[in-house]
């Protein structure tokens, strides 16, 4: 099956008209993979230095349907493409045409990443500064390192299709799928350090997409509150049931569905959902506690024309848990950072309750940017030109907000937004207990910067983290949690920060907390060290060097 599927997507490949290859002065230009674009290759101007300039059209988006044939290339932000025959040495200067216009990306500094195969496996983005025209084309030099690699260039770290079914595939193997009295293969208590708690995972396909691929549905949960009964089939949808059953219901548990690349060159919202999964399966107390309060929902990869699944997958996620979170993970061109689009509620508690979820993920990860975050009514409407000129109005934040606003308890449809190149600021986070660095990241493999830091892999997957972390704390049962070393101290003091927050944009007064006033006193003039016998002769000494520092307060050890 899994050779069928590989020679399956190598002809799909071969006939898309982004797959091409082209050798020119004896280089070989190729986009004849997953996820590959490349329209043409061109000699450009000459050089002084010698040789010539590479003109590399980027193959077009889909153009509308009513698009006359003698109409300009529409043009596009995703490029990737292959060059091998090259030597040792050799320097490759390249010019990308047919580019979306974005100048916010570039003017700070946004660099392509490359590779180089087989010498070098990691993406990492070029040294070499980017430069762009007013056409808008960029102009970059491609270094050889080592003769006879094959060179590799992509807009932003890719995430192909083919990628996500190798590592569901893993999964596959890893976590029994259909039996709820399965238990963990030793292969995944080694690659996931699970132990003694067993997780449920059910994959199946929700939908082909017109090309043929699979739109997968994932399902994650611990065994707490299983039941025999099965969720109900949707007219259209799950094309391998019957020999696919349908995933066991759960009694009384929450339900969060996560979904991710309705744009196919939005590879930073794979980066999160891979954090959001590992977080999941991995060996964490916290991990534990969130799976046994909740089923998680995920599509890892949405075609655009998937829309009206989700709103019926939604729909059918079982009569006895009920939905409360839906988050639609998207990456952003022109707003820096990470951050949230939420909805616009009628009333300032409505409005208050729906902003504590994304106040909580910039409380559990370095990499989101909370006072970026947009709730007004006006993003609900706005038309987007990078979508076509299509209105928010129908993002499934929007249109999935409209069709639920009757339910209680509210369920609350946001949008994450992650830059493909960078944040706006270095942020901090308060520390959970886990020793003295109060600013330390959610995960201890996110190394700590004091400037603002061009994103990588690590920072979306951190984001996904955070997310995870995030819905914890917002359920209430987070026994590690980082709001009582956070200003507001407590959830009630977050809550009322909020509502001062967005009190004027309802013509609303409110004072300041009086608790939050005096718990942001307390958090200044407080050093946090961990809990032992005695403090430590260092602390004490480090204290008499801090005026501001009052008092030490121990605490205990909780999971980093």
């Amino acid at each position: 099956r899994r050779m069928a599927d590989t020679a399956a997507d190598g002809a799909r490949a071969a006939q898309h008209p982004a797959r091409n290859e082209v050798l020119v002065d004896g280089l070989t230009f190729s986009s004849t993979f997953d996820s590959g674009n490349m329209l043409s290759v061109d000699r450009g101007r000459d050089l002084e230095s010698g040789g010539c300039e590479y003109v590399v059209t980027a193959a077009p988006d889909a153009p509308k349907p009513d698009t006359p044939p003698e109409a300009p290339l529409p043009p596009t932000s995703w490029f990737h493409f292959s060059i091998s025959g090259a030597s040792a040495g050799q320097e490759i200067s390249l010019q990308v045409v047919n580019l979306i216009k974005h100048s916010a990306l570039y003017d700070h500094d946004m660099r392509p990443v490359v590779r180089s195969l087989p010498s070098q496996k990691k993406w990492e983005r070029l040294t070499y500064q980017v430069l762009k025209d007013g056409q808008f084309s960029i102009r970059f030099t491609l270094p050889v390192a080592k003769g006879g690699d094959t060179q590799f260039v992509a807009f932003c770290y890719p995430y192909s299709y083919t990628d996500l079914q190798r590592q569901l595939r893993r999964l596959d193997a890893d976590f029994s799928t259909f039996d709820h009295d399965m238990k963990k293969s030793a292969a995944a208590r080694s690659r996931y350090r699970t132990t003694s708690q067993p997780i449920y995972y059910h994959r199946e396909t929700l939908v082909h997409s017109l090309d043929g691929r699979k739109v997968d549905l994932i399902t994650i949960s611990s065994l707490d509150n299983i039941m025999d009964e099965r969720e109900e089939m949707l007219p259209d949808l799950f094309p391998d049931h019957p020999i696919v059953p349908r995933p066991h219901q759960f009694q009384n548990k929450r339900v969060v569905f996560v979904t991710a690349r309705v744009h196919p060159a939005e590879t930073p919202s794979s980066f999160v959902l891979d954090g959001v999964l590992n977080f999941l399966l991995k060996d964490d107390p916290r991990a534990h506690k969130l799976l046994k309060e909740c089923v998680f929902k995920i599509i890892p990869m949405l075609n655009p024309d998937g829309t009206t699944s989700i709103e019926r997958t939604i729909d059918g996620c079982g009569t006895h848990s009920k939905l409360a979170l839906h988050i639609d993970l998207h990456a952003h061109a022109a707003k820096r950072g990470c951050f949230i689009y939420g909805n616009r509620y009628k009333s300032l508690n409505d409005q208050a309750a729906s902003q504590v979820y994304p106040k909580l993920i910039g409380l559990n990860s370095v990499y989101f940017e909370y006072d970026q975050c947009n709730f007004s009514e006006q993003n609900m409407h706005l038309v987007e030109k990078r979508d076509g000129g299509l209105s928010k109005e129908g993002s499934a934040r929007v249109a999935l907000h409209r069709e639920t606003s009757a339910i209680s308890p509210p369920v609350y449809f946001y949008t994450l937004e992650c830059n493909y190149n960078m944040g706006r600021r270095a942020c901090t986070i308060p520390h959970s207990g886990s020793g003295l660095m109060s600013t330390a990241p959610l995960s201890p493999e996110v190394a700590r910067k004091a400037y603002v830091p061009k994103y990588t892999t690590a920072s979306w997957e951190d984001v996904g983290k955070g997310m995870m972390v995030a819905v914890l704390d917002w359920l209430g049962t987070n026994e590690w949690s980082r709001i009582p070393h956070a200003p507001f101290r407590t959830m009630a003091g977050l809550v009322q920060e909020i509502r001062h927050e967005v009190a004027p944009s309802f013509n609303v007064k409110t004072q300041p907390n009086e608790a939050q006033s005096k718990a942001e006193t307390v958090a200044k003039n407080t050093l946090l060290v961990p809990l032992k016998k005695d403090v430590p002769k260092d602390v004490v000494k480090a204290k008499k060097k801090l005026a501001d520092v009052k008092r030490i307060e121990c605490v205990e050890l909780p999971p980093t």
